[in-house]
């Protein structure tokens, strides 16, 4: 069975599910900053997600990095 067919038949479950609390760093040249977020779709390390910061009403997008936390990189 070749290794393409074999991630098919036994996909990974997701790093993020909805609803959980995370991190979220936003990251730029030479800094980074902190929050937490909620996860308001589930995903795998790599996907993109839709999440809510902290205190506030809108939604944004992140890239899942690890099943803790989402980044937004600005470079």
């Amino acid at each position: 069975v070749a290794d393409g067919a074999r991630a098919a038949s036994s996909p990974l479950p997701p790093a993020i599910a909805r609803g959980q609390v995370l991190t979220i760093m936003l990251q730029g040249q030479g800094f980074s900053i902190t929050q937490q977020c909620e996860a308001l779709e589930e995903g795998r390390v790599g996907q993109w997600i839709r999440v809510r910061p902290e205190g506030s009403r809108e939604e944004v997008r992140a890239r899942v990095d690890s099943p803790a936390r989402v980044t937004i990189p600005l470079s």
